[in-house]
């Protein structure tokens, strides 16, 4: 339905209509900043190493379907696994530790498809009035402010996880304590987002959209990171037989030294936290 054809918008909505629109411009800017000034390290530990596997490509999405993302607004967006993954290497490929992710990832998709079907049906108007500067929504529930609670469960539980096993003393290597540094970093981002979507889209809807842009660029600058950092302590470290880089890597000569580069080795976990992120992100967006 066209604007022509509906009441037209109250001024406030147009101006957080204008304001989700300079919020998407910000978040650009962000994205584009960061791959300049990592372009390097992605020289080196990314674009350098094996292609022929599952990491490589898990960065490259993520690295650049947010911009894509941001700078088309046509499709819905889908946040990286890449921690989820760190979570399992962690525990040492733990078949309890997966099998809990496994079932939390379940529900929480249970959880927001359940939600995302009730807010649809109760919309006054599809498709949603359209206007210059974005989307406005009419006959929301105060219900679907939820849509972002089982998230809001989730991360900090892998948050946990991260941090329980980066305190164990006898955990305290190098890698463990990037993992969980960059990890904790990645979980605080996610869940003030998630967190403010929340409240946002409970007290007042209209200006969902000035956070949406940030759900696509935090994720991607600091999940991309992440793995960066991975394989450059990698690269220089000489533990070569960590249970992490076993779950994650494997060795490669390069140059005269045997150095390590961490290959993703993702199963059906990862596939279900992409699901599960792609979920969190189809509502607010046209």
């Amino acid at each position: 339905m066209s604007a022509a054809s509906v009441a037209p918008l109250p001024v406030y909505v147009i101006d957080a209509l204008n304001m989700g629109k300079r919020s998407r411009i910000a978040a650009i800017a962000l994205l584009g900043y960061d791959h300049f000034v990592t372009l390097d390290r992605e020289v080196t530990y990314i674009w350098s190493a094996r292609k022929n596997n599952v990491a490589f490509y898990l960065y490259v999405f993520n690295r650049f379907f947010a911009l894509t993302y941001l700078i088309f607004d046509s499709v819905p967006l889908t946040k990286s696994g890449v921690v989820s993954s760190q979570v399992y290497a962690l525990y040492e490929r733990s078949r309890k530790i997966l099998i809990f992710m496994l079932s939390m990832c379940a529900l929480e998709i249970a959880a927001m498809g359940s939600l995302m079907g009730v807010t649809i049906g109760h919309l006054e108007h599809l498709p949603v009035v359209s206007t210059p500067t974005g989307c406005f929504y009419r006959g929301l529930l105060n219900l679907s402010a939820l849509f972002w609670v089982p998230g809001l469960l989730y991360e900090p539980v892998l948050c946990i996880l991260v941090l329980h096993k980066a305190m164990s003393r006898k955990h305290h290597i190098p890698l463990v304590v990037v993992v969980a540094r960059d990890s904790l970093l990645y979980f605080v981002a996610i869940f003030a987002i998630l967190l403010c979507s929340t409240i946002i889209w409970a007290r007042d809807p209209t200006y969902i959209n000035m956070v949406m842009p940030w759900s696509a660029a935090l994720p991607s600058i600091l999940g991309s990171r992440l793995l960066l950092n991975m394989r450059e302590k990698v690269h220089w470290t000489s533990n070569e037989k960590s249970y992490i880089v076993e779950t994650i890597g494997h060795s490669q000569a390069q140059h005269r030294d045997s150095l390590t580069f961490i290959e993703a080795h993702l199963d059906l976990q990862l596939e279900l936290e992409l699901v599960s992120n792609n979920l969190h992100s189809c509502t607010g967006q046209c």
